[in-house]
């Protein structure tokens, strides 16, 4: 859904601003997705923003990438930290044969291993202050299950300039 504009006359609407720091957080966040691979080939075959429930293995493998509530941290001085839960989905093709237990321990190693170093490069990932892992969990039935998945949440920590969440504190 595109963001609500609200124009008043004399007035740029807010979304010609450009992206807030969250939205562009949630941006490398998606690249980050369609950049893993498994050796030279992708290892998501879809990448999704929001709820996966529905998709079926035609999809799969993969990811959708959901957001929690955000919840303010602390606003002092020039900037106001918050915290946003990502909750990552995963679905890859299960059948015969397939250990469903050990394929979600490899999927959620893949995923922890790209998203939990990124708060440490801050010339590459400059608008993460903080991320760790909240919860994990398998989906699947049976080790043999044909729609294996599971989660992973991850808590960001991010902030912006008091009461301007298009910029960085201390900005100009």
């Amino acid at each position: 859904m595109p963001p609500i504009q609200v124009f008043r006359p004399g007035r740029t609407p807010v979304s010609a601003e450009g992206k807030t720091i969250r939205e562009k957080i949630l941006d490398q966040i998606e690249l980050l997705a369609k950049g893993m691979s498994e050796g030279d080939s992708p290892l998501w075959l879809n990448v999704f923003k929001g709820d996966t429930s529905e998709f079926g293995n035609e999809n799969a493998p993969f990811i959708g990438i959901e957001e929690g509530e955000e919840v303010i941290i602390e606003v002092y001085g020039g900037r106001t930290i918050k915290e946003l839960p990502i909750i990552f989905t995963f679905r890859w093709p299960g059948g015969k044969g397939m250990d469903a237990a050990a394929a979600y321990k490899y999927y959620l190693g893949k995923i922890q291993t790209v998203y939990l170093p990124i708060h440490e490069d801050d010339t590459e990932y400059p608008y993460v202050r903080d991320i760790r892992e909240d919860s994990n969990n398998p989906a699947y039935l049976t080790i043999e299950d044909t729609f294996p998945g599971g989660s992973v949440v991850f808590v960001l920590q991010y902030d912006h300039a008091r009461n301007d969440p298009y910029k960085l504190a201390g900005e100009a």
